[in-house]
């Protein structure tokens, strides 16, 4: 049977990011901790971990859990900042080059597929998804900015970026999408590719982010992340981040591991 769980990070775990680098490091501590607990609760090792879009903070912290194997991949070469943070001496670490939109991968490869803050940047968001599910064997974790009813009014009033925005309010990323999830979007889509398989669906919500918004400097402003915290107790508005971690509950049917 499907399952939803939502849960919120501690707020004195919030309150100790006080720059963009300790945001990122929150978002990787945060999901794979969760991913460490299921499987623990059921006996298991993590096993191997595919991070989708890594960069330096994915080569710095996963290596902190006992991942069997860890593989980093971009659709790029490693970037200078990611090559140096890999340890060299640890053996379970490589890099590889993949596009999300089509992972040349066999299905099921990885027990955990991770996912930080990759989907908004590709035109066909829903089909990196797809690919992310069919890789995974035990989980897989999506990092994404979300919709609420708060967040649909401050972008009505220009209040919140389209494009994703640095400190000095200089818009980045031009190519980036900021596609937004919610938890109707994501059942559905589960739904559809889990019919007959089933899973469960743990969402953390925050209201954080290492950009600006409205002119804040959410993660560096402890009032700003404090009134968040009220604010995500309110219905429709647990926040404007979440880390989704689907667990499916059997193998997938044949046709499906062929798409």
């Amino acid at each position: 049977m499907n399952k939803v769980l939502f849960h919120r990070p501690k707020l004195k775990d919030l309150l100790k990011i006080k720059s963009g680098l300790d945001f990122q490091s929150f978002l990787v501590n945060q999901a794979v901790i969760q991913y460490t607990k299921i499987c623990k609760a059921k006996g298991e090792k993590l096993g191997s971990v595919l991070s989708i879009g890594a960069n330096q903070t994915d080569a710095k912290n996963l290596p902190k859990f006992p991942f069997e194997k860890i593989t980093l991949s971009n659709i790029v070469d490693v970037d200078k900042a990611t090559k140096e943070a890999i340890d060299k001496n640890d053996s379970r670490i490589s890099y590889v080059k993949k596009n999300l939109e089509g992972l040349d991968i066999e299905s099921e490869s990885y027990d955990l597929v991770f996912c930080k803050e990759t989907l908004h940047h590709i035109p066909r968001p829903s089909l990196g998804v797809y690919e992310i599910l069919r890789v995974c064997k035990k989980a897989a974790i999506m990092i994404e900015p979300y919709e609420t009813f708060l967040g649909n009014i401050l972008e009505k009033f220009n209040l919140s970026s389209t494009y994703e925005r640095d400190f000095e309010g200089k818009s980045v990323h031009r190519e980036c999408y900021v596609y937004r999830w919610n938890k109707k979007e994501l059942v559905k889509l589960l739904n559809s590719y889990y019919l007959e398989s089933g899973y469960n669906l743990h969402i953390t919500n925050f209201w954080l982010s290492n950009r600006s918004i409205g002119g804040l400097h959410i993660a560096k402003s402890s009032l700003s992340k404090i009134l968040g915290w009220i604010i995500s107790f309110l219905p429709f508005n647990r926040g404007n981040f979440m880390i989704a971690l689907i667990v499916p509950g059997n193998s997938l049917p044949p046709e499906i591991k062929k798409v």
